[in-house]
């Protein structure tokens, strides 16, 4: 159980430095990002993105599918958002970096 929460401890700090930081994102202006849901006895991952712009907001997308002659706009007005009062409660609902 140790191992396990000094994981996760490790991740969230790794993805705090990583959204303060864009500089380092590899897919700058996105950030990929995903979260783990146990529902009746399964694991669920979920994706989304955060902007460089909007670092208390997760989109609900995945990165790697978005359509290449989509407008960055277009995409933010039509994906579901999840937003957060601060870095941290986007961090405390379980986001990590991916």
């Amino acid at each position: 159980m140790e191992l396990a929460t000094n994981i996760i401890s490790y991740g969230r700090a790794k993805t705090k430095m990583y959204i303060l930081k864009p500089a380092l994102w590899s897919n700058f202006p996105w950030f990929p990002v995903k979260r783990y849901r146990e529902e009746n006895g399964f694991v669920d991952i979920e994706v989304g993105v955060v902007f460089a712009g909007e670092k208390k907001r997760v989109f609900l997308a995945n990165l790697f599918l978005l359509p290449r002659d989509k407008k960055l706009v277009d995409f933010m007005k039509e994906s579901p958002q999840i937003n957060y009062g601060s870095l941290d409660e986007l961090l405390d609902d379980g986001w990590l970096g991916d």
